[in-house]
């Protein structure tokens, strides 16, 4: 169990808790109720009264303790970073020796395949040398100091086209292709192997189950597990020698379903749902938690929120949203921030959208959850 706040340095007041806001958006989560004010009690014996509250770092209540539904955030906010030269529908991105790389997607006219890189600290966007594949709808991932570029859309084909991009030499090669056609689909590396998971093989086709593996030592692919879940469109992030996928397009719509596997025993785990269903949603890793963010359902359109999966407790904690909804977007974290860049942005009843190049940084803040003394 995550460490609480020690005690009895600081401890809430037992005061009322304020009623939670039942005014919400389609898209934002509920807000949180401010607490009440903080007193500093000094206690002879070191215990906590009951009806008073303590703070700590998981939902997980402790022993003699239950968990308020309350908690407290500091540094909790979105920033402009500095956009992408091109736009970019439906790209993907990954970092390497803390650059955030861009790579691909669509340009609203067709698939592309510009590749730029955004220094620590640097105010522009640096251009690499190109894929040698245009296309959009595609999943990259590093591995071993190497960015694989993996399936996607070109026009109305589904590529099989895998790619390796060594920035020494700024300079793409051709390895061995998917074992079927992909797009939409996720990439995530664990203990040096590539897990290529779902992902449509036609354009308007279903999601899949398929989880296909590729050693690049060996530069093989071999199918290796099928998915509780069809998917395409989804999100897939890598926690401690665990992938969790989450969301995408399944059969009749959207899906909130969230799996966890385990590559090292070959099995499959659910996990607590996303609050809604959503596609085409984008996840990144930060200090070891689980950020997803944005996405899109077709009965309320595009999704600004913000969410981060808090394993140990199995459940979903909202964070600030982005500055704008987006979706067909890529995430990607590098030293401790996380960058939200390109996508579809807007709904017919908001405001102007965000433009496809833009580019957004957050730097996941500190947030303690209140747990009352039984």
């Amino acid at each position: 169990m995550k460490a609480m706040l020690a005690l009895p340095l600081l401890v809430l007041a037992a005061v009322p808790l304020a009623q939670r806001s039942s005014t919400t958006s389609s898209h934002r989560q509920p807000v949180a109720p401010t607490p009440g004010p903080v007193e500093e009690i000094q206690f002879a014996g070191g215990g906590v009264p009951r009806g008073y509250m303590i703070l700590g770092e998981t939902p997980v209540a402790p022993r003699g303790f239950t968990y308020a539904e309350l908690s407290v955030v500091a540094g909790d906010a979105w920033k402009t970073a500095p956009s992408t030269a091109v736009w970019r529908r439906g790209p993907a991105a990954t970092s390497l020796q803390g650059r955030v790389y861009a790579i691909g997607g669509s340009d609203n006219t067709d698939a592309h395949g510009v590749v730029e890189f955004l220094e620590p600290g640097s105010e522009t966007w640096t251009r690499a040398a190109p894929m040698l594949t245009p296309r959009a709808d595609l999943a990259a991932v590093e591995v071993n100091g190497r960015i694989y570029a993996i399936g996607g859309l070109r026009g109305s084909t589904v590529l099989d086209v895998v790619e390796e991009y060594d920035s020494a030499a700024d300079s793409w090669t051709t390895r061995s292709p998917l074992p079927s056609p992909r797009q939409s689909l996720t990439a995530t590396a664990v203990s040096g192997r590539i897990y290529a998971i779902g992902g449509s093989s036609t354009l308007g086709g279903p999601g899949t189950t398929t989880v296909y593996e590729y050693d690049p030592s060996a530069d093989s692919w071999s199918l290796v597990s099928q998915a509780p879940t069809p998917r395409l469109a989804h999100a897939a992030a890598a926690v401690r020698g665990r992938i969790y996928v989450v969301g995408g397009g399944a059969w009749g719509g959207e899906t909130a379903a969230v799996e966890e596997f385990d590559p090292a025993t070959n099995t499959w785990m659910a996990k607590a749902p996303l609050p809604w269903p959503r596609a085409y949603l984008a996840a990144a890793v930060a200090q070891d938690r689980i950020f997803v963010l944005g996405g899109f359902t077709a009965a309320y359109g595009n999704f600004d929120s913000v969410q981060e999966l808090d394993i140990q407790a199995n459940r979903w904690i909202p964070w600030a949203s982005l500055p704008g909804t987006r979706s067909h977007l890529a995430a990607v974290s590098s030293n401790g921030a996380i960058y939200a860049l390109g996508g579809f942005g807007g709904n017919p009843w908001e405001g102007p959208p965000p433009p496809p190049n833009a580019v957004t940084e957050f730097e996941p803040g500190v947030r303690l959850f209140v747990h009352r003394k039984d």
